[in-house]
């Protein structure tokens, strides 16, 4: 019979084993957000400075996403690292109940119409920043399933290169919807724009179905792993 070394709880793989079976469907599921992908779409459909508008939101929607990854990194540090405790098992059970509640309410709200406004001539990358920081900060979907998977990351026990690495996965994850269609269309350019307006159709028609999807999807997903802990 091998006996781990001293150092295996430390390891990539250690942290991958016991914890990103969680992060990483968390995190999926983070990036889900038909919101922040319409508002990024409809952005780079304007004729003012579309591409450094884009951008300048997605720099605020990260700013916050680190922001929340600071606060789970310091709730993980107060419950102790390893298997899953019981303070952390009911902060997933908590996120569980308020997604379910999300999806319910996502059912009843009805879709919004997106008012055009004057373009006018400046770029205005602070609003536009301001605004990436506003999004995400109320994104409760989001920030439900994103605060536990950065939490079960600080929680992993594991060295400092494997917990900025396995962090790093979990934002590049959920940065999609908003960093996605402003590095696409860098990237590509016009040719990126027909998939978009179909993707950005798409998700106006069925905003509520995915967004209810997500919500009860995940809270099931995260009762399930909390449940065996707290009982």
């Amino acid at each position: 019979m091998r006996h781990a070394r001293p150092d295996d709880r430390y390891s990539l793989p250690a942290v991958a084993a016991e914890h990103l079976g969680i992060v990483v469907p968390l995190a999926a599921g983070a990036a889900i957000s038909p919101t922040t992908l319409a508002l990024q779409l409809f952005v780079l459909s304007r004729k003012t400075a579309p591409l450094a508008r884009a951008w300048a939101i997605a720099a605020g929607y990260t700013v916050v996403l680190l922001v929340m990854m600071a606060i789970a990194f310091i709730f993980a540090a107060s419950t102790g690292s390893g298997s899953q405790s019981v303070p952390e098992a009911w902060l997933k059970l908590a996120c569980a109940v308020g997604l379910a509640a999300l999806g319910v309410l996502a059912l009843r709200r009805p879709p919004k119409q997106r008012k055009e406004e004057p373009e006018g001539g400046e770029p205005k990358l602070g609003r536009f920043f301001a605004i990436g920081v506003a999004l995400m900060a109320t994104n409760l979907t989001t920030a439900a399933l994103y605060l536990p998977a950065m939490h079960d990351v600080g929680d992993a026990g594991a060295s400092a290169a494997a917990v900025a690495l396995a962090a790093l996965v979990v934002i590049a994850i959920t940065l999609i919807p908003a960093v996605a269609p402003p590095l696409a269309v860098t990237l590509l350019g016009d040719r990126a724009r027909a998939a978009l307006d179909a993707l950005s159709a798409f998700c106006a028609r069925h905003s509520r179905a995915i967004n209810a999807s997500v919500c009860f999807g995940f809270a099931i997903f995260l009762a399930a792993v909390s449940l065996p802990v707290v009982l």
